[in-house]
């Protein structure tokens, strides 16, 4: 079974990648961030270690935002584990 988390994507400069933790085992992540860039390279890394991704820019410090990426996440995948 796949099991899906979501998780923020670290801020522009900060060491340290967490969304890469989780995909391993074919596990998958939904990673959010204002910066889509960023997002998309982060969903490549967890792809490379065997995971899947979802790549959702999001303000999550918008409220409305977020509840948006949780209903995004729960339609591409079903449900939300973590």
């Amino acid at each position: 079974m796949v099991r899906w988390s979501w998780s923020p994507a670290p801020p522009a400069g900060s060491a340290g990648r967490p969304g890469l933790r989780s995909p391993s085992g074919g596990r998958g992540v939904v990673v959010a961030a204002r910066r889509a860039d960023a997002l998309e390279d982060l969903a490549r890394e967890c792809k490379a270690v065997g995971g899947q991704a979802l790549a959702a820019p999001t303000d999550v410090t918008d409220e409305a935002a977020v509840a948006d990426l949780a209903r995004r996440a729960i339609e591409r995948f079903g449900r939300i584990d973590i």
